[in-house]
């Protein structure tokens, strides 16, 4: 997701309805790796994705590189959709 991109569908609102949100974070772009990785900086989608997870939870970034997630990429947007 990115804030100076033109598309509006690259970011999320604070004032975006729910089903908005649902829909971008479905479209967010992953990766084709599996596993998580925070810090690689050729993974910035996956940074990004598990920034919004730990923001999201609370969890710490070592409570979710444990297992706490499925080791597979595109599962991501759909954990985020359930909390």
């Amino acid at each position: 997701m990115s804030k100076s991109a033109e598309n509006e569908m690259s970011r999320i609102h604070l004032l975006d309805d729910p089903d908005v949100i649902a829909i971008k974070i479905k479209r967010a772009k992953t990766d084709t790796f599996d596993g998580f990785e925070f810090d690689n900086p050729e993974r910035p989608e996956c940074k990004n994705l598990l920034s919004m997870y730990q923001i999201m939870t609370g969890k710490s970034q070592a409570a979710r590189s444990s297992g706490l997630l499925p080791r597979v990429h595109n599962v991501l947007p759909t954990a985020l959709l359930l909390i």
